[in-house]
């Protein structure tokens, strides 16, 4: 059902975010990873997995998704994204 489904995103939202904040970002980056890939619509979890991705130095993947959230200019994404996007892009090279 669609309830049980906003529940258990939100379970994972909040262990993607516990771990995040522990700074055990390859645990957060295997939490959100397999979500992201199926409901990209998350841009909160897309925007956390880009951090993730960029904490651990993977900065083309962090690169590539902070592009997919600054390309459709979604307020605030675009504006918050596009400062680490120079960054993972600049870091990257």
């Amino acid at each position: 059902s669609i309830d049980e489904d906003n529940s258990s995103e939100a379970a994972i939202v909040k262990e993607a975010v516990a771990a995040y904040q522990r700074q055990q970002w390859n645990k957060a980056i295997q939490i959100i990873a397999p979500v992201t890939s199926e409901k990209q619509d998350n841009y909160d979890l897309q925007e956390l997995l880009a951090h993730a991705y960029f904490r651990v130095g993977q900065y083309e993947k962090a690169a590539e998704i902070f592009q997919t959230l600054v390309t459709p200019n979604i307020p605030p994404y675009a504006e918050r994204c596009q400062w680490y996007l120079t960054l993972a892009l600049l870091a990257s090279d």
